[in-house]
């Protein structure tokens, strides 16, 4: 039956045959089309979104154009009469940026005062509008691409800012001009990648237009201002402007051939609105469709050379069909039953495998596929056929290939059950997806026979960490331009303070009458607040930058504590303030962390106490943590009794630029950036900072931190005698807080202390004692008291016989010639200024004791080194390009028998120093020509090469970063100073590093 059946189908054999070739014909043809349309679609986004490119970076620049104008707009050289200064700042920025063709700054009648080109300098633009533009309006002007008058008619951009003084009165303008040549030549990168996708055949060609459809860049017949695409009707020139980057077919106005056009538009970037710019991206029909085209002809010839043979090799085969039918149909039933059995098995297997969403394959010993699931074909493009039997390596990223092949190879090698790799694969159609991989061996009778792979597609997650890892790349990018933007405005300000801070010191140093030494000290109160402005501000930005790390060094707490006390006890003697610090007997002063930021954190927290305390005290305290458990959980406080803080306020004060009230700013003056950076370094340590305040009776600044504790401890000799223990002390101190402190001072060191709150309690405390036979053998007498001073008392104990024997030191709130003087005439045992340093205290109880007088004398702060008479005058080279600079060196220097030598950039520098050699060189680091880097550079090598000792190089630099320190030491400098420097700051250095030569 089935034979009988079959007999028709052979009959109509040839005829399916040949309906079979026409249809493959007809779809072949259908296919073509859609493969051609699908390519011009392609091609033509493409084109848009390299168009589109284009505009992006074309925006870039031009905003960066617009800011670098503005920028230097702002520059403090363009608003005084220095022509050579405004010149050398306009080559700069004409040398270091390319795209510039000319800079020119005018006065205010529109006449050229500086210029790149020294032949427009006197020329009168009063009557462009770009000047008139500036100086009737407050905005940076541009105006569209033209013909410049400076480059033969070649097409530029030109910006115009107006300069502004301090009153916002006009000065002048500023105009830079940016080539078309140059914005193109950036962008050609874009059209050579494009390109080079494209292959032999991506012939392209591009235009530039403006918004009337002007063409001011044409990359073939270079017809700039000639035609108008517009006017000429040009299709994608007309959709430029009034819609998204798209690409549209149309035929070439030239050639008269068909093109398919990419076009986009810039747009505004940030606050500059843009010139809105049309861009035209085009390619021939042909030249898309070439790759297609070859591929067709060959296809073609290759169908009809198969074509023939095999409908004639298919007529044979139909004659031995029939002939073998038979034969075939009787062994195909006795198969049947068998493959039914074995079909229902495979059939749930294969249900299963088909309806996975992973990509299922197994393959052979040599690693080529003997199967894989519906999956692997949809995600692959490859059709079973084309899978099976191909090598798995083929489908892997070549540059990949290597790295697998080494880790299945050792898979294999060892006979690892299972693995789990990533590897990226390319599809049929070139396209990329990432796939994860379980690999497990097939082991047949002791043998490797291949492998089955259970694979996931991870391309999406390997496409958002790519992203995530170009997010940050860019975000780090910025990070680094904050930081160079950070330091180059510390530097630019920094170096007009190195003058402006000098030449007050120098001032104050000549004969001057009362009314002009206040003068200069409010001259120097007003500098010092800048810098510490600039500091802040650099501080601020770091942290939240996240560029501030902290150092890991070890430190004293207690050295640290005294010494920060001492920087601001001058400002509370000043104001008649008690100034107290107390650190606990249990806190470690051993640690390891970064004392300098600690430093500035409390400098912080006690100069706000200060300011705002008129009357009372400020005490600073230190314990350990009691909501931590570990060592070296601190927790400090800075309490006063100031004006205090509004409880609505609290939460605020520690924002940045910052008060509870802005009258308080008008009032104390401040920024609001000293809380701000508080609470980020302490967060940074790990704590937290807060505070409690009533208004009008004061406020407590509390803060944790985390340190931690040394190994081992320092060795420290500061134990009182033997016989000083048990001997009994009066402290006599109207103040609470500092009998608290010197009594947990003394009692650690073994000493019986009682306390008295006044005089007139002090007397009666002694005569009691005496007459109980137990008298006391010290007292400490505060200066300033109510009632009865310490002088007033110390005299009446020299009028008791009784008690005139009895030791006695006084401790003040400020050091005063007269009152050292008056307790020497008193016979006093010792003179301590408060807040009393622990060792000072030791040293002079320990001196006094044993009878000896001890007056503490006051630190000298900020004193330059006197000048021997054996000093031996040195040869100093000062490397430096600011006249103003110069000069306040050489007034430091005038009074030492140094010799000073002077170069105007880095290169002379170099060129003296190898002709004349000196004991010291004193290095700017930013100088025109050859900066410090490289000078200093120069120098260590060629001493190098010549077998010289090395000489000293101090770098003088404006940049206050940690980084710049670093680069001028890795430079050879021996020392880094940062402006503004003082004068015993650099003849403290000069010193320093030449101690053996002046010895």
């Amino acid at each position: 039956m089935p034979r009988q059946e079959s007999r028709p189908l052979y009959a109509w054999l040839p005829a399916i045959i040949l309906v079979l070739v026409l249809m493959t014909v007809a779809v072949g043809g259908v296919a073509l089309h859609y493969v051609e349309q699908h390519l011009i679609a392609s091609t033509g986004e493409s084109l848009a979104l390299a168009a589109a490119d284009i505009a992006d970076k074309l925006d870039t620049v031009l905003f960066e154009r617009y800011a670098d104008t503005q920028v230097l707009a702002h520059l403090p050289v363009f608003r005084t009469r220095d022509v050579a200064a405004m010149t050398r700042r306009l080559n700069f920025y004409k040398d270091v940026y390319g795209y510039y063709l000319w800079l020119g700054v005018t006065d205010t009648t529109g006449r050229i005062v500086a210029a790149t080109d020294p032949a427009s300098v006197g020329q009168d633009r009063s009557r462009r509008h770009w000047f008139r533009a500036v100086r009737e309006g407050d905005d940076l002007y541009v105006e569209d691409a033209e013909p410049s008058e400076y480059a033969g008619g070649a097409f530029v951009v030109t910006f115009t800012a107006p300069i502004k003084g301090s009153r916002g009165e006009f000065l002048g303008s500023v105009s830079t001009q940016v080539r078309m040549t140059e914005l193109e030549q950036v962008f050609e990168r874009t059209v050579i990648a494009f390109v080079a996708q494209r292959g032999p055949a991506g012939r392209i060609e591009w235009q530039f237009m403006n918004r009337d459809g002007d063409l001011i860049v044409d990359s073939v017949l270079r017809q700039e201002g000639l035609v108008n695409l517009k006017v000429m009707g040009l299709p994608s020139a007309l959709m430029v402007g009034t819609a998204q980057p798209g690409y549209v077919e149309e035929t070439h106005l030239r050639k008269g051939v068909p093109v398919v056009t990419g076009y986009a538009q810039t747009e505004q970037r940030g606050n500059f609105l843009g010139l809105h710019w049309g861009i035209l991206i085009r390619m021939d029909r042909s030249d898309i469709l070439a790759p297609i085209q070859a591929v067709l002809w060959k296809l073609g010839l290759a169908g009809a050379a198969m074509v023939v043979p095999m409908v004639g090799f298919l007529l044979w085969v139909t004659t031995r069909l029939r002939k073998e039918w038979a034969s075939a149909e009787e062994e195909s039933t006795r198969a049947t039953a068998a493959e039914e059995a074995m079909r229902e098995s495979e059939q749930r297997y294969r249900h299963i495998v088909d309806l996975a969403h992973d990509i299922i394959y197994s393959t052979d010993a040599e690693g080529r596929f003997t199967f894989c699931n519906p999956t692997a074909v949809r995600l692959l493009k490859y059709s079973s056929e084309d899978l099976i039997g191909r090598r798995y390596l083929d489908l892997v990223r070549p540059d990949y290939r290597q790295a697998a092949e080494r880790f299945y190879g050792r898979q294999f090698v060892r006979q690892t059950p299972s693995t789990y790799f990533e590897l990226p694969v390319l599809a049929q159609d070139g396209s990329e997806l990432w796939i994860g991989q379980n690999v497990q061996l097939i082991i047949e009778n002791g043998r490797l026979d291949g492998f089955h792979a259970v694979a996931r597609d991870v391309t999406e997650r390997k496409r958002a960490e790519a992203e995530l890892q170009k997010a940050k790349g860019v975000a780090e990018a910025a990070n680094r331009a904050k930081s160079e933007f950070l330091a180059n405005m510390s530097h630019e300000i920094r170096t007009p303070m190195n003058a402006i801070i000098g030449m007050a010191d120098l001032l104050s140093e000549t004969p001057l009458t009362k009314e002009q030494e206040e003068y200069v000290r409010v001259f120097r109160r007003a500098s010092d607040n800048l810098l510490a402005l600039v500091n802040d501000i650099l501080d601020l930005s770091k942290v939240e930058a996240g560029g501030l790390t902290l150092e890991h060094v070890e430190f004293d707490l207690v050295e640290l504590i005294e010494k920060t006390s001492e920087m601001v006890a001058k400002v509370a003697h000043d104001k008649g303030l008690e100034l107290a610090c107390q650190v606990m007997a249990d806190v470690p002063r051993d640690l390891v962390g970064d004392p300098h930021r600690l430093r500035q954190i409390l400098l912080n927290l006690m100069g706000n106490a200060l300011k705002f305390t008129m009357a009372g005290e400020v005490v600073m305290r230190v314990q350990n943590d009691p909501d931590a458990r570990q060592p070296g959980a601190l927790l400090f406080s800075v309490s006063d009794t100031g004006i205090g803080v509004p409880g609505d306020k609290l939460g605020i004060i520690f924002e940045s630029f910052t008060q509870a009230d802005s009258s308080t700013t008008r009032q104390y003056g401040g920024t609001g950036l000293g809380l701000a950076i508080s609470k980020r370094l302490v967060e940074l340590m790990g704590g937290r900072i807060w505070a409690t305040s009533t208004v009008g009776q004061g406020s407590t600044f509390s803060f944790t931190a985390k340190f931690r504790v040394q190994e081992e401890p320092k060795v420290r000799t500061l134990a009182p005698p033997a016989e000083l223990q048990g001997v009994k002390v009066l402290v006599v101190d109207d103040s609470a807080t500092n009998r608290l402190v010197l009594k947990g001072i003394l009692t650690a060191w073994g000493m019986q202390v009682v306390e008295a709150p006044n005089g007139v309690d002090g007397l009666a405390e002694l005569m009691r004692a005496h007459e109980s036979g137990d008298p006391y053998r010290l007292v400490l007498l505060d200066c300033r008291m109510p009632e009865m001073d310490g002088f007033q008392v110390a005299e009446r104990l020299r009028a008791i016989p009784n008690l005139a024997g009895i030791t006695v030191m006084m401790l003040t709130s400020d050091s005063r010639t007269d009152d050292k003087t008056r307790s020497q005439e008193l016979g006093m045992a010792g003179y301590l200024v408060k807040p009393v340093k622990r060792a000072e205290l030791f040293e002079a109880i320990a001196t006094a004791m044993g009878r000896s007088q001890v007056f503490a004398p006051a630190p000298a702060l900020d004193s330059a080194p006197a000048a021997t008479k054996d000093q031996r005058a040195l040869r100093i080279l000062l490397a430096e390009d600011s006249q103003d600079n110069r000069l306040l060196v050489q007034s430091y220097l005038k009074h030492t028998p140094h010799h000073l030598d002077l170069a105007d950039n880095g290169a002379i520098a170099v060129a003296k120093f190898k002709a004349r050699g000196f004991d010291i060189v004193l290095m700017d680091m930013q100088m025109p020509i050859v900066d410090g880097y490289a000078a200093t550079r120069a120098i260590k090598q060629w001493e190098k090469e010549t077998g010289r000792p090395p000489t000293p190089i101090i770098a003088l630099t404006a940049f206050a970063l940690r980084e710049e320190i670093q680069k001028s030491l890795d430079a050879g400098c021996t020392a880094h100073l940062t402006k503004p420097i003082k004068k015993a700051t650099l003849l403290n250095a000069i010193q320093e590093h030449t101690m053996s030569m002046t010895k």
